[in-house]
């Protein structure tokens, strides 16, 4: 039988009743809904809800309709439907899909072009693509205790913190019923704000019968950076109340994202976050009274009378609030301490705001120096605080956060201090300064409280970078470097960089520690060459310059460096990949890695697919073009180096305690460097290509417009860049610049597809002789020029080219006695990746691909201890594995001193990393110091990587 319904309200339905409707085969639902000032409509069958009488699965002998009741006079347009409603493609019901699809506030927000997986957990469900296999859309229910809040507050907000991952940048939102309106810079933290009259706590929208808060989709090229059972810890907090019932709270949230652990202190956090556990720790608990200061004084003071900012005033005494975890002088972190006004409240009238001084007490196991600080949440915002034990620093925008560390006074058993804030909204300080009765004061120290200074032990010499790259005798440069003892110092100690570190870093550290230094955890896998791919990516993090997450950062003994980079310019140059085993960005060989691992995952991308590290290896390359993007300032103006190499490579310590200057060093119309940029340029085109193809087109677009600016810079402004930056010692341009030009004339053609840039490619080729055979590799892209130009034109002359040139090194050799295409002492396992990389990609090109497959095959399996001595060349992967790596910040452990000449393994291991490898006879020595044969460089594993994709995919 089928009805045809009326509006309820035409059909005499009175709200807050409820009806019973015997149906059934229903094929029409009742909408739109209108019943009088009513928000919802509930429909459901007898033992549990359903969408509607009918929703194309179950048809319902029997169902119930209530209008409900709306809190007081709030009403909304829309109201919000049950969870399991979704964009439900395949409905029957055309109707009902059409009308939902119309809705304001509750439309189709996500239809999955892929697979859409049954949720694993209660908290999520996940769509994936079908072709690609990325997750592509999360679902996250947000379900917030109705307790927490009065049921009078009026204007809250919502925070979800993540306690595992991070949201990519390309992510998108659909909330219903809010929206979000703030996230963190590091992408942890979601401000959530309600949609226009959906502001009130008690109202029915997020109190509705069977759930409660609403639900959040988020969309992406790539969400597998985060996940797993209740990933997010929610928070909330009321803003205003009904002036009627309750008193406002006198502070306001708007913007979460400014603190990277969101703190509720109206209101009640549905969880709270946990500080990362010292190395050792003991626990004590102190029970006191706590000062709470209800009201001002009776009067003010006057200026006479206020405490001197001269010198620190005398120190009452203090009363603890709350339990405390003591801290070794081991390292670590954790909540604890007190922080009061003293047993005789000092605060006075400032203006129109207020001035309190307090102070602050932390209980320590032990003495220690220097190498703290503590970071203080406060409920309200302070405009300045005045400390003389050490430096303070404003952490948010507003106020609200503030980080003191410590000078180099000695502290024993308990770190005392004292401040005074200013311009604090009202009176009686900050005495509040909790979380659910614990001190919310966030206390750091790390290391141990000795600063070993620089010794006079005997330098000895040591080049630099990447190695030579052409058959030229000479080695690219030698600077001095001291080989014993050289100091580091301990760095700030803090979870992260500041989350105004952008716009304040010229003024701000260098870099910061650490802070939970631990091992790399790779991935368990079985596969050889699947392992070494993933384990490649993981080197190329670690050497990463710039800000790195606090919570996503896969390498956790590597801390944020290089903040301040470009500062002595007037731009910012943070960010891309340290060279080697040393601190210098170096564009050139950076940018050539850049368009080889491009290249490699064009050629092999079902390789890096079926080993599950396409979104890894995309997000590895992103870190470089957004570096390079950020180098070029304008059209005809590029900086092509950050730091110097000579005074870099006399400091041996991890990056992040660098406190030397990093001049930045550029390429313009005046002083051309068409290498350089045509190698940028390059890059960013072949980049491009990658990022088409993984969705993110606006920045792909981005890229190629700056590739082909890079492009016409370099060809219309010809010269070599060493003329105008200092690289010459480094990584000097032996092979000129002309296959740099035909480089990327051809990566801009590939990119494009336009017949006038294959035209230009062409041309450039055949005038600037780019037939001849060698060696590919940072300095020369000859034998790679030749390939890329048979992909964009397929024609004969190009692919036998491809064929002599990669036939004759591959006859020629010559090879180690066991098996090791030997092309040069500087890095001689790069070279055989190298042609390893030339040889697979003609190969995939149809240009006698059996044999080249073998012979790259050949290659990765010596260098992964297939050989006579059982001899392994990548840190990491297995137990014959190098253990000793040229490579500072993996050398130096988390405390003390760090020496070049340290007996032992790298107390950190630089996972994935290609060492230079072995002389002709296959020797080769584990020794830190011998940089020809251990060092590493970024250069190194970029070919390298191209070819495990390729066996992956082609064997």
């Amino acid at each position: 039988m089928k009805i045809a319904f009326l509006p309820l309200a035409a059909a005499g339905f009175t709200p807050g009743k409820e009806y019973q409707l015997p149906q059934r085969d229903v094929d029409a639902v009742i909408n739109p809904v209108t019943c009088p000032i009513l928000t919802d409509v509930d429909f459901w069958s007898p033992g549990h809800r359903v969408d509607s009488c009918s929703d194309g699965r179950n048809h319902k002998s029997v169902c119930f309709i209530r209008c409900v009741e709306p809190y007081r006079s709030m009403s909304i347009n829309k109201p919000h439907d049950p969870w399991d409603i979704e964009c439900r493609g395949e409905w029957p019901n055309t109707f009902w899909r059409a009308v939902w699809k119309q809705r304001a506030t509750n439309g189709c927000f996500f239809c999955p072009s892929g697979t859409l997986l049954p949720s694993a957990t209660s908290l999520f469900q996940m769509w994936k693509n079908s072709t690609t296999g990325l997750i592509i859309g999360r679902e996250a229910r947000i379900r917030t205790d109705t307790d927490l809040l009065s049921p009078w507050c009026t204007d809250f907000v919502i925070a979800l913190k993540l306690k595992s991952g991070f949201i990519p940048e390309d992510a998108t939102f659909d909330i219903l019923g809010a929206q979000v309106t703030h996230i963190s810079i590091d992408r942890t933290v979601l401000t959530i704000k309600p949609d226009e009259g959906l502001t009130h706590w008690a109202h029915p929208y997020w109190n509705k019968l069977g759930h409660y808060g609403t639900r959040l989709v988020i969309h992406g090229s790539d969400l597998s950076t985060f996940g797993g059972k209740n990933v997010f810890e929610t928070y909330v907090h009321c803003n205003a109340y009904d002036s009627n019932f309750q008193a406002s709270p006198g502070i306001a949230v708007n913007d979460w994202s400014c603190l990277s652990n969101p703190v509720e202190t109206y209101g009640t956090a549905v969880t709270q976050s946990s500080c990362p556990p010292p190395t050792t720790t003991t626990t004590t608990t102190t029970t006191a009274s706590t000062t709470t200061v209800s009201s001002g004084p009776t009067t003010t003071h006057s200026s006479t009378t206020q405490t001197s900012t001269a010198a620190p005033p005398t120190s009452p005494t203090t009363t603890q609030s709350s339990s405390t975890t003591t801290t070794s002088a081991n390292g670590g972190c954790s909540i604890k301490g007190s922080h009061s006004l003293g047993s005789n409240p000092n605060w006075w009238q400032n203006g129109n705001l207020w001035s309190y001084q307090a102070y602050i007490t932390i209980p320590i196991s032990g003495c220690i120096s220097n190498n703290w600080s503590a970071t203080v949440t406060f409920t309200k915002p302070i405009s300045s605080i005045q400390f003389w034990s050490g430096t303070v620093q404003k952490i948010d925008s507003q106020g609200y956060v503030w980080r003191f560390t410590g000078n180099d006074q000695t502290h024993c058993n308990n770190v005392e201090f004292t401040y005074i804030g200013d311009g604090v909204p009202t009176s009686g300080g900050n005495t509040a300064a909790t979380v659910a009765g614990t001190e919310n004061i966030n206390f750091c120290f790390f290391g141990d409280s000795t600063t070993q200074g620089p010794t006079n032990t005997p330098s000895t010499t040591t080049t630099s970078g990447g190695g030579n790259g052409s058959t030229t005798p000479a080695p690219p440069g030698t600077t001095t470097t001291a080989s014993s003892s050289t100091h580091v110092t301990s760095g700030n100690c803090m979870n992260g960089v500041p989350p105004e570190w952008q716009s304040q870093r010229c003024s701000m550290e260098q870099g910061y520690c650490p802070i939970n230094p631990v091992q790399a955890s790779p991935s368990n896998i079985s596969n050889d060459y699947k392992k070494l791919l993933h384990l490649s990516i993981m080197f190329y993090e670690a050497q990463r310059s710039g800000p790195l997450s606090s919570t996503a950062n896969r390498i956790p003994w590597r801390g944020s460096s290089g903040l301040r980079d470009g500062c002595d310019v007037g731009h910012d140059l943070t960010g891309g990949w340290y060279d080697a085993g040393d601190h210098v960005k170096f564009n050139f060989p950076m940018a050539y890695s850049v368009t080889t691992l491009a290249w490699g995952m064009i050629s092999f991308q079902t390789g890096y697919v079926n080993s599950g590290e396409w979104n890894r290896a995309v997000d590895s390359i992103k870190w470089v073009t957004d570096y390079l993007i950020k180098c070029h300032t304008a059209p005809n103006e590029y900086w092509a180096q950050v730091g110097d190499g000579n005074v870099d490579h006399s400091f041996w310590g991890p990056a992040h305690l660098i406190n030397h200057n990093r001049p930045s060093f550029k390429v313009d119309s005046n002083n051309p460097g068409s290498d350089v940029a045509g190698e940028a340029a390059a890059a960013l085109a072949a980049a491009s290509i990658v990022f088409n193809t993984h969705g993110l087109t606006s920045y792909a677009a981005e890229c190629l417009t700056h590739a082909k600016q890079l492009f016409n810079f370099a060809n219309s402004f010809r010269g070599t860049y060493t003329g105008s930056v200092p690289a010459s010692s480094f990584y000097n341009s032996w092979s000129g610049y002309n296959d740099e030009l035909v480089w990327a004339a051809a990566w801009v053609a590939k990119a494009t597809g336009a017949s006038s840039d294959i035209s230009t490619a062409e041309s450039m080729y055949s005038s600037m002789g780019m037939s001849s055979g060698g060696d590919y590799s940072w300095d020369d892209k000859k034998t790679g020029v030749q390939i890329i130009m048979y992909e964009i034109t397929q024609k004969d002359s190009y692919r036998q080219t491809v064929l002599s040139n990669t036939n004759s090194l591959i006859s020629n050799g010559p090879y180690t006695p066991q098996g090791m295409i030997y092309r040069q002492q500087w890095g001689p396992a790069r070279h055989a990746a190298n042609a390893a990389f030339i040889a697979i990609q003609a190969a995939r090109n149809g240009i006698n691909n059996q044999s080249f497959l073998n012979f790259a095959k050949s290659q990765v399996d010596y260098l992964k201890g297939g050989n006579g001595n059982n001899q392994c060349f990548i840190v990491g992967f297995a137990s014959n594995c190098p253990k000793r790596p040229h490579h500072r910040s993996s050398s130096c452990p988390t405390t003390g001193g760090c020496d070049s000449n340290a007996a032992g393994a790298n107390p950190w291991t630089l996972y994935g990393a290609l060492v230079g490898g072995p002389n002709q006879n296959d020797q080769w020595n584990d020794d830190r110091n011998d940089y020809i044969a251990n060092e590493v460089a970024t250069d190194y594993n970029a070919a390298w990587q191209g070819v495990l994709a390729g066996l992956v995919q082609m064997l």
